[in-house]
Parts: structure tokens; C-alpha cells; sequence
């Protein structure tokens, strides 16, 4: 009997002392062992275990996130958020069944440049001015807006295999965007598949055999120099206006003040006059209010000399139609979306599914203008080559596999049009027919051209870019390649 109420005891005190089944838990884990650099962005590692639908909240700094995620009992979820690095991260969990979980993450903000090195090599010393972070392949970001918190990356070929498909697809992101990266004892194999995704002409990248050749290759790599696009923030020098939403202002306005002339004349009563008044305030009000948001997105996209992929910047501005909070939608098409400036109040909606920031929710006034910016990389096959022709004209040729659209030649300081030209085929440009900028796009041109270099300005098709409206624009600017053996030189 002693035995059987000894026993029954201990099972009631380790029945109350352990965690009520379903309780929520909640882990978070920085990215690059919780260094960053600061107005950079990191990412943070949520494991969040528990039952039913759980809304999880990320501040850090300006930055604030939601995500929602419904974990299976026994089985954690897991979530990778790109944010802002800050000092302290602060993430919050809440169950709709009841329950709640906090925990801070603190960051440390580096000056010196950040070596990220995922190698098990001892011997790996950091360049000089570099502060470097030792991690293992497991541990790297599953976003390629996270590597922004490194400067370079120094990464073993046996520490690939241990990637899973996202922290993969987020380090040819890095490369892709001209990160700074030495890939040591890969296979020629590999070492090509990296090089070819590689951006910038791959003058951002090197293959070496052995850890002891990586310093030296990331010191080669240091003094290349890797051009970008200009800031996506300045791309609004070069836009056209955004009046829509003044120019419906402006016609309920007129609306308004006819039908009250109407009244005043048809109506008698003063009475009647009043309610009409109040009526035609009230729904030009509403009709206002009422229009969806005003978007207008521009893309400022460049290539180098045989460069396979164009980097890109975009701005998203949108001009809100009312007071309150406002939903704007992130188009998937465009990569590391951030706001251009400090946005008061805004929350960043994580798509769980989509892996991806979906929509941000500002608490914005009447006609204000939202920034997003973007950055990031797409695919070209155009190639061009350039030679001097003689009398002081230049022969342009179409080395792709495309026809040229028609474009605009930014030559020694003048713009010539171009028409269409077919693969294999030269326009020949003639100093006569140059003329100077008479466009905002122009003047970006000729002010991205380097002495003694010749480039080519064509429009981009936005068609497949989400909310993407009439007025937005896109331009590609292409560097062609001189030709060593050209007339003249």
C-alpha cells in the first residue's frame, strides 16, 4: 500500500512539473553567430513547437514583422525571416488556443568588415581589417538578403553538400549579386557552376585548391573593382510624375462644386440645397477614398562586358488613398525588398508558404508617397561588341543569339538612336547624328557611361512584374565589350 501511494505521488509531481502538452515554445537564432553590421540586414532562426494557429512578432530596431504558422503537436516549425540588424531583437509568439513565448536575441554590430569562413581549416588567417566569424555549412542564411551582413565569404566544397535547397539557393543569390566569395577544393566541375552564376563577370569570385591559397585569392578579389547600379532610392530622379490620385482630387472637386450650381439653381429650398451640398462632400470623400492605391515601379538594370546576369535596382512608389493603415502588396518578382526610408508604423507580413515578405501595412496620411526599394539580379543574353570604324564613327555588333530591340547609343558623351539590329549584324553610329539628352533616362545613360566606354540603353518589359501599372518603367544598360583589334586603337 506504501508502495502503490509512493508511486502515485511521484507521478503527480512529474505530471505537474512537466510542460502541459501542446504549451508553446519558442527558440530564435541568429544568423553569422549573431554578427551583423549596422543598417544591414541578418536573419533570425524561429523554431516555434506547440499546437494550433501561432502569430509570431519580430521587432528589431525600425523593422517589424508578423508571421503565422500552425505547428503540428510534436513536430516544431521552423522559420527563417530576413530583418533589420539591430542591437536586441525582440520575437513574441501567441497561440489562438491560449499561451504566449518572448525572447530577446541580442546582435553584435561589427565596424570592421565581416569574413564569414565555413571552413574546418586551422590555419585560415582573416586579411587584415576583417573580423572574422567561423561557422559551419548548416548554419548559413536561407535568404540571399542575409548575406548583406557579411563583406566576403571564405567556404570549403565539402561544406556544399551539407546545404539544404534554400541556404543553397540563397548563396548563388550572394553570388549572383556580386558577394565577394573563394571556394576552396572544389572540383572544376563546381568550380564552374559557381563561376558561371557568379555576377559581375564572375570578378567577384575565385576557385583555389587548397585554405592556404584563400587569403591571397580574397586579397585579388579585394582590389577588383565590382560597379552597381545606382541606388534604387535615386531612381526616382528619373521618374515621371505620379499625379493620379491629384487628378482624381481635382475632378470631384469640379464634380462636387457643378451638381452644388446645379442645386442652387434647380433647388428652391435652402433646406434642400444644404443636403445636397452635404451629399456631394460626402461622396467626393468617399470616391477618393475609395480608389485603390497608386503604384508606379522603376527598374534601373546594368551589365558589364560578357556579363550572363544584369543587376538591377527598384523603387516601388506608391501614393496612399486615405488616412490609417494600407496594405501594399510586394511584387514577387523583385528581390530584397526594404523601405527606401524609415517608415513609421509599417509592419512586414512573412509569407510562411512563399518564403518571402508578401505585403507591408503602413499607417500612412492622405497622399502620402510610400518608397520601397529593391535590388537583385535577372538573366541576359544580350552581348555587344564595339570598334572604331574611322572618320570618327564607331561600329557597333550584335555578338548575342537575339535581335536587338530598337535603343539609344551612349557614345563620348552624346546619345545616337539605334534601330533594331540582328544577331551577328553592326550599326554603324556617326558622330553627326548625336545629340544630347532630352530625356531623364538619358542623362542616367550618359552619366553611367565611363570615359572612353560605349553603352547601350533599352527600354525593359515590367509586363510580368505583380503590380506593375501603366506608368512604371524599366531600362537595361548594357556595356559593350571594345575590341582589341579594332581600327584606330
Amino acid at each position: 500500500m506504501r508502495d502503490a501511494l509512493t508511486l502515485t505521488t511521484l507521478a503527480l509531481a512529474a505530471a505537474l512539473a512537466a510542460p502541459a502538452a501542446g504549451a508553446l515554445e519558442l527558440t530564435a537564432t541568429p544568423a553569422w553567430q549573431g554578427w551583423s553590421r549596422p543598417g544591414r540586414t541578418t536573419e533570425i532562426e524561429l523554431r516555434v513547437a506547440g499546437s494550433g494557429n501561432v502569430t509570431i512578432t519580430v521587432v528589431a530596431d525600425r523593422h517589424r514583422a508578423t508571421a503565422a504558422t500552425a505547428p503540428e503537436p510534436g513536430r516544431p516549425t521552423r522559420l527563417r525571416l530576413p530583418v533589420e540588424a539591430a542591437p536586441v531583437v525582440e520575437v513574441a509568439a501567441a497561440a489562438s488556443a491560449g499561451g504566449a513565448a518572448r525572447v530577446s536575441v541580442p546582435l553584435a554590430l561589427a565596424e570592421s568588415p565581416l569574413l564569414a569562413v565555413v571552413t574546418a581549416a586551422a590555419d585560415l588567417h582573416a586579411p587584415a581589417g576583417f573580423q572574422p566569424v567561423a561557422m559551419v555549412a548548416g548554419d548559413l542564411p536561407a535568404s540571399a538578403a542575409a548575406y548583406g551582413s557579411i563583406d566576403a565569404l571564405l567556404i570549403d566544397a565539402t561544406a556544399l553538400a551539407a546545404l539544404d535547397t534554400q541556404q543553397w539557393t540563397a548563396l548563388l543569390g550572394y553570388v549572383g549579386n556580386c558577394g565577394r566569395m573563394v571556394l576552396i577544393g572544389a572540383t572544376d566541375e563546381a568550380a564552374r557552376l559557381y563561376a558561371t552564376a557568379a555576377g559581375c563577370g564572375g570578378r567577384a569570385f575565385a576557385a583555389v585548391a587548397t585554405a592556404a591559397e584563400a587569403p591571397d585569392a580574397l586579397a585579388g578579389l579585394l582590389r577588383r573593382a565590382v560597379a552597381s547600379p545606382p541606388a534604387a532610392a535615386g531612381l526616382a530622379v528619373i521618374a515621371r510624375d505620379d499625379l493620379g490620385q491629384w487628378h482624381a482630387v481635382v475632378g470631384a472637386a469640379l464634380a462636387a462644386a457643378a451638381l452644388l450650381v446645379l442645386g442652387t439653381i434647380f433647388l428652391p429650398s435652402l433646406a434642400a440645397q444644404a443636403v445636397l451640398a452635404a451629399a456631394a462632400a460626402i461622396g467626393a470623400g468617399w470616391f477618393v477614398q475609395s480608389r485603390p492605391v497608386e503604384s508606379q515601379l522603376l527598374v534601373w538594370a546594368e551589365a558589364g562586358p560578357g556579363d550572363r546576369l544584369a543587376q538591377y535596382r527598384a523603387l516601388l512608389r506608391s501614393t496612399l488613398a486615405r488616412r490609417g493603415d494600407t496594405e501594399l502588396p510586394i511584387p514577387a518578382e523583385l528581390a530584397a525588398p526594404r523601405p527606401c526610408r524609415e517608415l513609421q508604423g509599417a509592419t512586414w507580413a512573412w509569407s510562411a508558404e512563399d518564403l518571402r515578405y508578401g505585403a507591408v501595412s503602413v499607417q500612412g496620411r492622405l497622399f502620402e508617397q510610400v518608397s520601397l526599394c529593391f535590388g537583385g539580379n535577372f538573366p541576359v543574353a544580350r552581348a555587344a561588341q564595339w570598334r572604331a570604324a574611322g572618320e570618327g564613327r564607331i561600329a557597333v555588333r550584335n555578338d548575342g543569339a537575339s535581335n536587338w530591340p530598337a535603343g539609344t547609343l551612349s557614345w563620348a558623351g552624346t546619345l545616337v538612336p539605334m534601330p533594331g539590329v540582328a544577331p551577328g549584324a553592326e550599326f554603324l553610329a556617326d558622330a553627326d547624328a548625336a545629340t544630347g539628352p532630352t530625356s531623364a533616362p538619358g542623362r542616367q545613360a550618359l552619366a553611367r557611361t565611363l570615359p572612353g566606354s560605349v553603352t547601350i540603353l533599352w527600354p525593359l518589359d515590367l509586363g510580368p512584374v505583380q503590380h506593375a501599372s501603366d506608368r512604371s518603367q524599366g531600362w537595361l544598360l548594357l556595356t559593350a565589350a571594345a575590341d582589341a583589334q579594332r581600327d584606330g586603337a
